[in-house]
């Protein structure tokens, strides 16, 4: 089945939001650092998506960030849940519960 990939590759990107407010939930992080705790989860992910969803989760209010100097290199952007972040995160927390719960009773 061809399409297995491209379903779940669909599925982890509609619920990658839900699993980078997670992470920032419990830490402040870079980018680097946020690929690198993903890295070795369902929600492994590049760059090129990773950074589009930052920007859009702020410009939403969900995250907010700042910059920090760095000895090794360029500065570097730290994210952090926002206070919406942390009432949206509540909401998407209900809806995946919500849903899981139906998948389980259809079993």
């Amino acid at each position: 089945m061809k399409n297995n990939n491209s379903e779940k590759d669909q599925l982890v990107k509609g619920v990658l939001s839900l699993a980078v407010l997670s992470v920032l939930e419990k830490r402040e992080l870079y980018g680097v650092e946020l690929l690198t705790v993903l890295e070795n989860t369902p929600f492994r992910t590049q760059a090129g998506t990773l950074y589009p969803l930052l920007n859009k989760l702020h410009k939403h209010g969900f995250i907010k960030h700042r910059w920090q100097t760095s000895d090794f290199g360029p500065a570097r952007k730290y994210y952090q849940l926002s206070s919406n972040g942390k009432k949206h995160l509540k909401l998407l927390r209900t809806y995946w519960e919500d849903m899981t719960q139906v998948i389980k009773e259809q079993k």
